[in-house]
């Protein structure tokens, strides 16, 4: 049966802000391009949800999921007071992985819709998910790398699974008016989340001697600074503003990114709307957002190969200038406001069964 959701519809968003997001980077900030009623993961506050969180921990089964804990259950708590309010409403988790868990149980009282984002890799989902029975009461998945489409498939069936690309802010993420040059060939890496530090500190080992005028320009996690003790090329990041890493984007020369897996990825969408060229681990994930116009790529731990292509785009600066400009079409392709206009037609498409009970 197909429910057609228009804009009148409530739609509740269950969002989840991650720390090491800019304010204007994660897949929430699409919230600003729809109209929905948000629900934020928080630490649970007053008396009688602090009651709550404490009593449903005693009666529902265990999650069964690595990152579900109590701010997650807080958050699907204050949903599930707005779903018992009426039928006909979206609840979109726009994490699913972190915050969807019970509140498909509450389907028996009313007819609602689920849609959950999942953002994790296929082996790492397995790994955070381990009870994944409730994935049946989902109504639509939406991932952000089609890598990830089969593990949904598999429960709910081609036709509950869609890909809708992750948003960048192309007016925030914005190439100079004019080059750059500061004498040094800078290459840029960004980010912790299934990085390879290891291909990275190599890669930056060996250009000491052998490419002398490369640079590398790290902005992560202070716990992950260690991997670059004794490079005196690295230059180290934490906690940057959100003007000053665009700074970073704009005013260096290279994306450069050894991954060890991926589905979207924010430094990615961020270089491209800077114009950046990207040299990058060949990846399925990364596959859905650039392609050899804008980036070059590596076989996944292949430091070799990854050196070579290092030292081809820093003496090619008018291929370079082409990826640039190619990088910065890509990312208009990305723009927030257009997977919000995505996702809105997606709620639109879905298809449901009214709760049967069992």
């Amino acid at each position: 049966m197909r429910r057609s959701i228009d804009e009148r519809v409530p739609v509740t968003a269950i969002l989840k802000r991650h720390s090491n997001h800019a304010a204007v980077s994660g897949y929430d900030q699409i919230i600003d391009h729809l109209e929905c009623y948000p629900i934020w993961q928080s630490k649970p506050s007053g008396y009688l949800m602090r009651l709550l969180v404490w009593l449903m921990e005693r009666l529902l089964p265990k999650s069964g999921s690595q990152w579900y804990g109590k701010r997650s259950l807080a958050a699907e708590l204050q949903a599930a007071m707005r779903w018992l309010g009426r039928s006909g409403q979206v609840f979109h988790f726009y994490y699913g992985e972190n915050s969807f868990r019970y509140l498909g149980l509450l389907k028996r009282l009313r007819n609602n819709t689920i849609v959950c984002t999942y953002h994790t890799p296929p082996q790492r989902f397995a790994e955070v998910v381990l009870d994944q029975e409730h994935l049946k009461l989902i109504d639509l998945v939406i991932v952000v790398s089609r890598a990830s489409s089969p593990v949904f498939e598999k429960v709910l069936g081609k036709d509950k699974v869609v890909f809708i690309p992750h948003g960048v802010d192309v007016d925030f993420f914005r190439p100079l008016s004019s080059d750059h040059d500061c004498g040094r060939f800078r290459c840029l890496f960004v980010g912790s989340h299934l990085r390879d530090f290891e291909l990275l500190a190599a890669l930056a080992s060996r250009a000491l001697h052998a490419m002398p005028d490369v640079s590398f320009e790290v902005v992560t996690l202070e716990q992950d600074f260690h991997h670059f003790t004794g490079l005196p090329n690295v230059r180290l990041h934490s906690g940057v503003s959100d003007s000053a890493l665009r700074s970073l984007y704009q005013n260096c020369d290279l994306l450069l990114m050894p991954l060890k897996d991926a589905t979207a990825n924010n430094s990615i969408l961020e270089a491209l709307a800077c114009g950046m060229p990207i040299l990058v681990t060949d990846l399925p994930g990364v596959r859905d957002y650039v392609n050899e116009d804008m980036a070059v790529f590596t076989p996944p731990g292949d430091l070799q190969a990854m050196e070579q292509s290092l030292e081809r785009l820093r003496s090619d600066a008018t291929h370079r200038r082409e990826m640039a400009h190619a990088a910065r079409l890509q990312a208009e392709r990305f723009s927030f406001a257009r997977i919000a206009d995505l996702t809105q037609k997606a709620y639109s498409q879905v298809q449901y069964a009214p709760f049967s009970g069992q």
